[in-house]
């Protein structure tokens, strides 16, 4: 308590002394204390100066790194609706080609869209379609390409219709080999996978086979068959596919002809419904 009490007394009389002094003598002091602080203030000054220096840096880099950051994800978004344009390009460019040629057929046509593939059947057996009986779709009706022949409707919804393709084993129709007229009944071959029917998708199904050929027909491969028209259900004249290996049946009595489709089914995105049956 002795030592605070002197250390207080101690400056109070040094203060007192200090605003007492002459004026010369306390210009004096107060320049002589200028000269003590200047180097510190000189060293804070450089201090903040930096300090605020590297605090700007620091923000403009944070600013720029989130204009790039916008920057990129404009140019994602760019490229994306690029993406998308082509797209709708291709499909606009493919609409175009099936309207002209359904303008160009002398059948009757419903264009449709395929919304699915698989269904109750397999990958290579059954599409389903986004119209039904509502458009004018029956049971038992050609579904065709530009291209050719790809199956027939089965299972016709209000707003839906599911198609049986060329390659299911109960698939069959009426066939003719347009260079020489030989008949036959072409009938899908379906697949040999064994076991998870999902990994059909990952494989190809085997070639539909024309049945029932006669023995004494000069067929050649790539000959091309078209439907005969016989049955009713499918129009004459619509391409089926060519021929692609021939062979005798069990009893060795007819030829059995293995058909290459003129249409590649792996990837049908628009396919026509004939409404009219042959006649």
């Amino acid at each position: 308590m002795r030592n605070n009490r002197g250390l207080i007394s101690f400056v109070l009389v040094a203060v007192v002394v200090l605003l007492n002094l002459p004026l010369p003598v306390s210009m004096r002091v107060k320049s002589s204390a200028r000269d003590s602080v200047a180097g510190y203030q000189n060293v804070w000054h450089l201090l903040v100066n930096d300090l605020s220096r590297t605090f700007s840096a620091f923000a403009g880099a944070k600013k720029h790194i989130n204009q790039k950051d916008e920057l990129f994800q404009q140019v994602a978004n760019l490229e994306f609706r690029i993406v998308q344009l082509e797209r709708f390009e291709e499909q606009n460019a493919e609409l175009r080609k099936q309207l002209d040629f359904r303008k160009a057929s002398k059948l009757e046509l419903v264009l449709c869209e395929v919304v699915s593939r698989g269904g109750a059947g397999g990958w290579w057996q059954t599409i389903t379609l986004n119209k039904g009986s509502e458009d004018g779709i029956e049971q038992n009706r050609a579904v065709v390409t530009r291209v050719g022949l790809v199956g027939t409707t089965i299972n016709v919804a209000k707003n839906s219709s599911e198609v049986l393709l060329l390659y299911d084993s109960n698939c069959q129709v009426a066939c003719r080999f347009s260079r020489t007229g030989s008949l036959g009944i072409l009938r899908g071959a379906g697949m040999t996978l064994r076991g998870n029917p999902e990994m059909e998708m990952l494989l190809s199904a085997n070639s539909p086979v024309v049945n029932y050929v006669r023995r004494d027909q000069q067929l050649i491969d790539g000959d091309e068959v078209v439907t005969s028209g016989l049955g009713g259900v499918y129009p004459p004249g619509l391409l089926v596919g060519s021929m692609k290996k021939l062979s005798l049946d069990a009893k060795e009595l007819y030829y059995c002809v293995e058909i290459d489709p003129a249409e590649d089914m792996r990837e049908l995105q628009y396919v026509f419904v004939v409404k009219e049956k042959s006649k």
